[in-house]
Formats: C-alpha cells, structure tokens, sequence
C-alpha cells in the first residue's frame, strides 16, 4: 500500500521554472494523446506538436483557458455528429490492451487512467469505498531527486489482469459516476479540433443532443486539465526534469507525494 503525503502544502514551496510543460503533459495526461489510437495517426499528431508544447508555460497555459471559455461548445458538435459515436460499453478503454513506451525503462500500461481529485471524490461518494480503494498515485508519471519522490497525479486502481478494477463482467461498474474523461472518451481536443480515438462505438448514429452533451463535457474536461496543468507546474517547480523521471514497481511501499494541481 502506498503512503501518500498531502499535495495541499506543496504549491506554497515548490515554485519555479514553468517552462518543459511539454514534460508534465506527457507524463501526466499521456493517455489522452495515444491511448487507444488510430496508432501511427494520432502518434504523428502528437510528435508534430512537440516544439510547441516543449516551450509552453502558464501564460500559454491561461491564455488557452481564456480561448476555450469563449469557444461555444457547440463548435465541436459537428465532428462528434459525424463519427457516428454511440457508447457500446464494451470496455475496450477499460483492459489493458497494449502498453505506451515512455523512455526505454517505462512502459505505461493503455489503460493507467489518469483522473481528476474532483473524479475520485464523486466516486468515493457514489460506491462507499475509500480513496485508496478507487486510485492510488500516478506509478508511471513520477519524478525524484534522489530522497523525495512526487507522481504526478492519481490513476484508477488496476486489478491483477490489468483492467480498471470497475470494469466486472464486461461492464463498468461506476457508469454514472465516472471520471469526465471515461465521459468524454473517444474525444479530445487537438490542434486542428476534436481528435477521435479507437472505439468500437464509432459508425452508430448519435442525435444532436446527445452530441451537444459530449461537447459540453469536453469543454469542460480540456478547461479544467489545463488549470490542473497550471498547479501540477507551481506544484512541482524547478523538479520537472527529464533527468528526474522515474516509475515505481508495483509492490512499493514509500512515502510519495502526489501533484495534482489542487491547492
């Protein structure tokens, strides 16, 4: 069992270069780039975007925030019309059905679903379950300096076949409280508009409202990664290094400190 510390006291200590966001997106919200991907299209993409993301900082950070508040989300409406989605709740972005290679000692498992502190208390409230029976610490997304280690962020709990521990009998268990991005999920936002991922509900028919629903959601998602963005960076300041990148086994029983953007 991991022994976490509070990230509440963090942000008022670690402030510092916030340049190399380019590393935090990687390691915190990589999923949401390549997890289940049309593979070599959407890995292309996400290189193609490198430069510019390498560079970015929180001015371009607010000023991201600032243009999605004045997008209506009726813009992405379209593009979720046309792919036909309609979830078949078959649990394809629940398994575990490749792992993502994030240096050459890291690989991250496609379904280590990194997830909100908003997202872990719906859940606790909805199932009972305490906090650590629902997520635990990013294990793939760490950084050390040789004595402290801080993940960054918290993913759902995996069972021992490597599954989202909600997914039983080929259905999730937590379906109306689940974490906005499972609620979003084909979709995120790229840089030329909404990316759609591998599902196996593409090719339905979606009505408008239901379209309209999804795009408000996502909205919302990419407005709230963002700012959590922003706090992860104060959170963990001048650390964020790629020399400091590390995971942790799965048996490790230490002290982490989770960043997840929260003050």
């Amino acid at each position: 069992m991991f022994k976490w510390l509070s990230v509440q006291v963090v942000s008022s200590i670690f402030w510092g270069n916030t340049n190399l966001l380019y590393y935090i997106i990687y390691f915190y919200n990589i999923y949401s780039i390549i997890q289940i991907p049309f593979v070599a299209q959407s890995l292309k993409a996400f290189i193609s975007r490198f430069p510019q993301s390498l560079f970015m900082d929180t001015a371009s950070l607010r000023r991201g925030i600032e243009s999605l508040i004045h997008m209506h989300s009726s813009a992405l409406i379209p593009a979720i019309m046309d792919s036909g989605f309609s979830c078949q709740r078959c649990g394809w972005c629940c398994r575990e059905n490749f792992k993502i290679r994030i240096t050459k000692d890291i690989l991250r498992p496609s379904n280590a679903i990194s997830i909100f502190p908003d997202d872990i208390r719906r859940i606790v409230r909805g199932t009972g379950k305490k906090l650590d029976e629902v997520a635990q610490p990013d294990t793939y997304s760490c950084l050390t300096d040789g004595d402290t280690i801080w993940a960054i962020g918290w993913i759902l709990r995996r069972n021992e076949e490597g599954n989202c521990i909600f997914y039983r009998s080929g259905a999730c268990t937590i379906y109306e409280w689940r974490p906005v991005i499972c609620r979003c999920y084909p979709f995120f936002m790229g840089g030329k508009g909404v990316d759609i991922m591998r599902c196996g509900g593409l090719g339905n028919k979606t009505s408008w409202e239901k379209a309209g629903e999804i795009a408000w959601m996502l909205k919302r998602y990419e407005i709230k990664k963002l700012r959590s963005y922003i706090g992860i960076l104060e959170q963990v300041g001048d650390k964020l290094s790629p020399a400091n990148l590390c995971s942790l086994p799965e048996n490790y029983s230490g002290n982490v400190l989770v960043c997840d953007g929260e003050v």
